[in-house]
């Protein structure tokens, strides 16, 4: 499997999108109205709720479908690289023969 982590001083959810497992991703809410704006920066992608828990499972849905169309497109290590992510590849453990 493939992790994708942002370097963020703050701390984030995990998102779990086809084979690319995203960690750490930093979201910003904020109040425009009546309503709460979510903003994922790193990636530039909003979504917005009547409520905070709303709006996080909004931005949860967008991010995710976005990953999806980087994925469609082939363009995912290269947004990814772009958003300040970082790749690592985990080793597993296979018994010796």
């Amino acid at each position: 499997m493939i992790v994708w982590v942002v370097h963020s001083s703050r701390s984030g959810r995990k998102c779990e999108v086809m084979r690319t497992k995203l960690s750490a991703i930093p979201v910003v809410y904020f109040e425009e109205g009546a309503v709460i704006i979510a903003h994922c920066v790193p990636l530039d992608v909003s979504s917005c709720g009547h409520d905070v828990e709303g709006a996080r499972r909004n931005i949860r849905d967008a991010v995710a479908g976005f990953i999806e169309a980087c994925e469609e497109m082939g363009t995912l290590d290269e947004v990814l690289e772009e958003s300040g992510f970082v790749k690592q590849v985990k080793i597993g453990y296979r018994p010796r023969c």
